[in-house]
């Protein structure tokens, strides 16, 4: 400081000469942790807050750029900038060296990974009503040890456990006890929240304050130690290893008097590419120097942290690497294992920790312990924050043992650090409130804290951050949104939706930017948002987009008939709902208790997907068919039930249809748009899966369990094919009287909705009536010996078939209607011809000449357009290979052929015991008479 503030006149400089002696890159490197970018080097600026690098050094052009507050310049304006001195100063700085000599360490603040972002929260103490703790992991098997950890009056606040792994390793898991946000509460394989507290508290608030605390490396070292010296040293370790010093809670530990025991490694020098490639035997490269060894740099870590906590820290003075087995430890020592081989008891322990000696940090690392101070300081107001300013410091008494603890120089200025309240202090500030002796004597202490502004600025915001997120508005945010991974979409925990990132932002407003920076924040992948009804997902996993039908049954007697009639007695409540579907169905039995089946089959299997669907047409109005499925059908789904419209079922945009269980089309398709939306509603009705894509939202790909019901008033709403196993077909004929729209909305106002789900719920899902089929109508007698009906118009199967997902629907009336309606000509005449509906043309095999000729004939009095002989040939063929096959066969007919070879259309086969040749060629003598009546002109006519 004294040079910087010299006001002596300056000697005439050679300002270029000074601008070439340093490259701006390793020259602001020693302040600003810089990160490769092109031909570029960028950084968070130091000279304002920001969370976007926006800080630029060129080595090309040996210039920096800040876009953000517009910084910028050469080596001289960077020095004068950082170091808040003028042109001068700058000058004298660069001039006599006295920069930084070493790059700028990584002073970021350890964050907890996200893959521990959880809904679970700890729970400390562990509650008295918690349950005993796992007694083995699930894939680990038994641990080798099972470590307690205690607060400082014993309460119990989890375990670590160590388990041996399969190649030998060895692999330590923490165990918890933790709560849902639902209320579950149960024992977890999670760490500890941070800051994590040490292991043997217990021992630390047992023991005499006066006692000296002794840190070693592990649990296991830990009980070595407490074993041996357990009376005369608190001896405490830390979880996590090596690299968790900084995320454990040491401020149980300020102001006392501590002992740290190393580990002793042997580690080698790591072999370079080229050693590697040349097969270098790694055995063979010399040791790490001592100070590199991983259990000397962990104990100068936390030697650091507790000198900045105002700790008097000693040292044990472990063997060189080398000398003993790497990891050598003071369980090492209490087992025999040591480097004289003398006795393994606790006097061996004391000879080792009396070689303890008082702890002063190496060389070169001055500022990598000053960055820990400053990353590690405590937020203001903590537990254990502000020590009492009369109490002993490690080193000074009073004032000065103040200044020295709670005090940090802040480096290039006249301000000042107190940890204590995260505040900055200018120095005639300081020497106003202390002292300005004492405030002097502090600031020519060679062993003062430094701090930087950029870790200056770091802790405000840290502060400011931790304070916000201890703001118990923001506590509902977190617990709200999950960021879904490798997407711009977030899952709103409220609404039970996934929606776009800026909505989420716009709901959060201010508290947006702590949780999309906040290490709590939940994180799950985009692919783990599922729509599974009926499924028990992992919720630390997975996102379920079901959680239950909310309207509730209202069943009236725990025992109820099988029998579909008297079951429908045994609901008073809905009698004119039942009434109104069965009035629907015309009264045929057979449709109504199919359509019964297939409205309870998903209520009784959540998340069933039918393969069926239900078309409901008709051009009579006040059929009651919206009543029946908008009013009674719908509101038992709740929110898992939609209405659609043409508009929905055309547009890219499938987010209406995500997380349903029943889809009601009302009239979805236009005349242009049924054939060219058929691909579609065939993969609504049988996909397995579907694709839901939002607005400014990625695309995700989700089960599909919607069932789906159609409705218009079109004579052909849809494209049924002829061997259409999706649709059930229904053709209300007449309209509903206006009383039983009244007594359906009484029933819905009065808790038949209730009641109509428990009736679907108890039904026993079976089939009993089929249609007969000699077209007799109910109660009507058939005419010939019907084995269904047995002369009495319908009756009971015979067997009764079981209802599931894969039923196929009876083909009604109606559906033939509009499966006829929608064939082409060549469909439409092969339907008539095989139905007989050809005056005299008879349906059995024929030459394809002869088919080709009648399909004419045809086009031309039913007004179609005719297609080629060749196209109609190939059609033909692949109609109904069962019904009728194409093939080349011998066939003779008195004088017009004898033993000809032609291309002939097979329906069925010869009987037993006739020759094929003798058959087919009667056939085609048969087709050919009545192809003649028809008026067809064929070739043997012609010829």
């Amino acid at each position: 400081m004294a040079e910087i503030q010299d006001r002596a006149p300056l000697a005439k400089v050679d300002t270029d000469a000074l601008r070439a002696r340093y490259d701006i890159v390793e020259l602001i490197g020693r302040y600003v942790r810089l990160h490769k970018n092109g031909v570029e080097y960028e950084a968070c600026c130091p000279f304002h807050d920001e969370k976007t690098p926006s800080f630029k050094v060129n080595g090309v052009k040996q210039i920096f750029q800040c876009f953000g507050c517009g910084a910028g310049g050469d080596v001289i304006d960077f020095v004068k900038q950082y170091q808040n001195v003028d042109f001068v100063g700058a000058v004298k700085l660069l001039g006599n060296d006295l920069l930084p000599a070493s790059p700028a360490p990584s002073r970021l603040p350890a964050a907890q990974s996200r893959k521990e972002a959880t809904p679970w929260q700890v729970v400390t103490p562990v509650p008295a009503d918690a349950g005993p703790a796992h007694v083995a992991h699930i894939k680990r098997g038994m641990p080798e040890f099972r470590w307690a950890y205690r607060n400082l009056d014993g309460a119990l606040l989890g375990y670590a456990y160590r388990f041996r792994t399969s190649d030998g390793g060895k692999e330590v898991l923490p165990h918890t006890f933790c709560v849902h946000p639902d209320g579950r509460r149960e024992w977890r394989w999670m760490s500890f929240p941070l800051p994590r507290p040490l292991y043997g508290l217990e021992r630390l608030g047992a023991l005499p304050e006066h006692l000296p605390v002794l840190v070693v490396e592990g649990e296991k070292s830990a009980d070595a130690a407490n074993a041996a010296v357990g009376n005369e040293y608190a001896v405490i370790s830390w979880p996590g290893g090596g690299k968790a010093v900084s995320k454990a809670d040491w401020r149980p530990l300020a102001g006392r008097r501590v002992v740290i025991w190393p580990d002793c490694d042997g580690k080698r020098v790591v072999p370079t590419a080229e050693q590697k490639a040349a097969g270098v035997d790694p055995d063979t490269l010399p040791l790490l120097p001592e100070p590199e060894q991983p259990g000397v740099k962990t104990a100068q870590q936390i030697a650091r942290i507790l000198v900045a906590d105002g700790c008097s820290v000693s040292m044990v003075q472990i063997p060189a690497p080398g000398a003993v087995k790497d990891g050598w430890d003071v369980a090492d020592v209490t087992a025999g294992v040591e480097a004289g081989g003398d006795g393994g008891d606790a006097d061996t322990v004391r000879r080792w920790l009396a070689t303890a000696t008082p702890w002063t940090p190496q060389a070169g690392q001055a500022d990598d312990g000053l960055a820990d101070a400053g990353a590690d300081m405590p937020e203001a107001g903590a537990q254990g924050d502000v020590a009492d300013d009369t109490a002993p410091a490690s080193q000074d008494d009073g004032v000065a043992g103040v200044l020295y603890r709670h005090f940090a120089l802040i480096e290039g200025k006249t301000r000042v650090w107190d940890k204590r309240s995260s505040t900055e202090y200018s120095l005639p500030a300081l020497k106003a409130q202390y002292g300005k002796e004492a405030v002097e004597a502090w600031l020519a202490r060679e062993d003062k804290l430094l701090v930087t502004q950029a870790e200056v600025g770091a802790a405000k915001r840290a502060r400011a951050e931790r304070e916000q997120r201890s703001d118990p508005a923001l506590v509902p945010q977190m617990q709200r949104y999950v960021y879904l991974d490798g997407s711009t979409n977030v899952w709103d925990a409220q609404l039970r939706e996934v929606i776009p990132l800026a909505a989420a932002r716009a709901a959060m407003g201010s508290f947006y930017d702590i949780w999309i920076d906040s290490p709590e924040r939940r994180v799950i992948p985009l692919a783990n948002v599922r729509f599974s009804p009926g499924e028990d997902l992992d919720e630390a996993r997975y996102i379920n987009l079901y959680t239950g039908i909310e309207m509730k049954p209202d069943c009236p007697a725990p025992d109820l008939p099988r029998d579909l009639w008297q079951l429908i007695a045994m609901f008073p409540r809905c009698q004119s709902i039942i009434s109104l579907a069965y009035h629907l169905c015309d009264g045929r039995n057979e449709v109504f208790e199919w359509l019964l089946n297939w409205l309870a089959y998903p209520l009784q299997h959540p998340g069933a997907k039918l393969d069926t669907a239900i078309l409901m047409h008709g051009s009579v109005h006040g059929s009651g068919k919206s009543m029946f499925w908008e009013k009674c059908v719908k509101p038992i789904y709740g929110k898992y039930a939609i209405t659609l419209g043409q508009s929905q079922l055309e547009s890219q945009y499938t987010g209406s249809r995500s997380g349903r269980l029943f889809l009601l089309f009302e009239e979805v398709l236009s005349s242009k748009q049924r054939y060219a939306m058929a691909g579609t509603i065939k993969h609504l009705i049988t996909g397995l899966t579907q694709v839901i894509e939002k607005k400014f939202m990625n695309a995700w790909e989700e089960e599909n369990h919607g069932n789906c019901v159609f409705l218009s008033n079109h004579i052909q709403p849809l494209h049924v094919e002829a061997y259409d196993r999706r649709f059930m077909v229904i053709w209300p004929t007449d309209s509903a009287d206006a009383a039983l729209y009244d007594e359906v909305d009484r029933e819905v106002a009065d808790g038949g909705l209730e009641q109509f789900m428990a009736f679907l719920l108890a039904l026993p899902l079976m089939l009993t009536t089929e249609r007969c089929p000699q077209g007799a109508e109910q109660g009507e007698r058939c005419k010939a010996d019907c084995p269904v009906c047995q002369g009495r118009g319908w009756a009971k199967r015979a067997k009764p078939a079981r209802f599931d997902a894969h039923t196929k629907p009876p083909l009604t009336m109606e559906k033939e209607r509009v499966i006829r309606y929608g064939l082409s000509g060549w469909e439409l005449f092969l339907h008539e011809w095989r139905r007989g509906e050809l005056d005299g043309v008879p349906f059995c095999s024929c030459l394809t000449d002869d088919l080709y000729a009648v399909y004419q004939v045809w086009c031309h009095w039913k007004g179609e357009g005719c297609i080629s002989e060749n196209k109609f040939s190939l059609n033909v063929s692949t109609y109904d290979h069962k019904l009728l096959t194409k093939k080349r066969a011998r066939w003779s007919l008195g004088s017009i052929a004898k033993n000809r070879q032609s291309m002939v259309f097979k329906v069925g086969s010869e009987p037993r015991g006739e020759v094929e040749h003798d058959w087919i060629s009667q056939e085609i003598g048969r087709f050919k008479a009545g192809a003649r009546s028809y008026g067809a002109k064929m070739r043997d006519d012609l010829a």
